[in-house]
């Protein structure tokens, strides 16, 4: 994913520079693209930080990933969608296909931020804004923005003068290219390989391997619900309750690695007999 799949230039062409306000170049002509992990962390995003937001709005961790182009991938994607979680084909076109047409649209020179955590949920995202980014040809400056401290709460638990702070101390990816491959990998769902590759990122990114390793550990197969099921009857036993509001509390405490919001674990809850 995307259709045409050209192989990657060397790391030498990658435009590396230092972090700079852009909209203190004086250069009127910057652009600045902010992607952000959902409308949650758009609704509190600071007024003095610049640019155009872009809301990645899906859920990738959850549900399906195949589709050798963009158009058989979202086809896949809103077909979950609709079936799990009642969305309709407008509201899917309308809400997320658009914000993902805005990223390819990109100029391939423009500072972008990806504002994402570290858990599986913003990962999976993270990982597929970088194909989009790479595979559209974007060479300029792309800065990773997440929180210090991985938590359940996120950049929920941050106020506007933090996430400002965490603005201007971005991190310039290097690595967008591999960033891009390990989606690939991803897709393919060869768990052993991708996590191998993974851990070979660790240096620089040591928050991927974890999120590679739980994403895979939730899938269910024949003799195993997943991770989360088994963490999720573990949780129901010990508070002696299902009571949804409880159970999610304390899912998202003991299992802050997957990012998981309300309706994920609702679904997941629904299918524990």
């Amino acid at each position: 994913m995307p259709a045409q799949r050209q192989s990657l230039p060397a790391l030498s062409n990658y435009l590396m520079m230092p972090f700079i306000q852009p909209f203190e170049s004086g250069n009127p002509h910057f652009h600045i693209f902010q992607i952000l992990n959902g409308d949650a962390l758009k609704e509190r995003f600071p007024k003095d930080i610049p640019g155009q937001r872009i809301v990645a709005r899906e859920a990738l961790a959850d549900g399906p990933i195949q589709g050798d182009t963009p158009e058989v991938f979202f086809a896949n994607r809103f077909s979950f969608m609709n079936k799990n979680y009642g969305v309709s084909k407008e509201e899917y076109e309308a809400k997320t296909l658009a914000e993902y047409q805005k990223i390819q649209q990109i100029p391939s020179d423009a500072f972008v931020f990806l504002w994402f955590e570290d858990d599986v949920f913003c990962q999976l995202n993270c990982w597929f804004v970088a194909a989009l980014l790479w595979y559209g040809n974007h060479r300029g400056p792309c800065y990773l923005v997440r929180p210090r401290k991985h938590s359940h709460l996120g950049f929920g638990g941050l106020n506007e003068i933090e996430l400002l702070d965490l603005y201007q101390k971005g991190t310039l990816l290097l690595n967008l290219a591999k960033l891009s491959s390990l989606w690939n990998r991803v897709q393919a769902g060869h768990a052993l390989s991708v996590l191998r590759y993974a851990e070979s990122m660790s240096r620089d990114y040591p928050f991927i391997a974890p999120a590679v390793e739980a994403y895979f550990a939730a899938k269910p197969n024949i003799d195993d619900p997943g991770r989360p099921v088994k963490v999720l009857r573990q949780i129901i036993a010990d508070l002696g309750t299902d009571s949804f509001s409880e159970v999610f509390l304390e899912f998202c405490k003991r299992e802050p690695i997957y990012g998981y919001g309300d309706l994920q674990v609702r679904n997941l809850m629904s299918k524990i007999e």
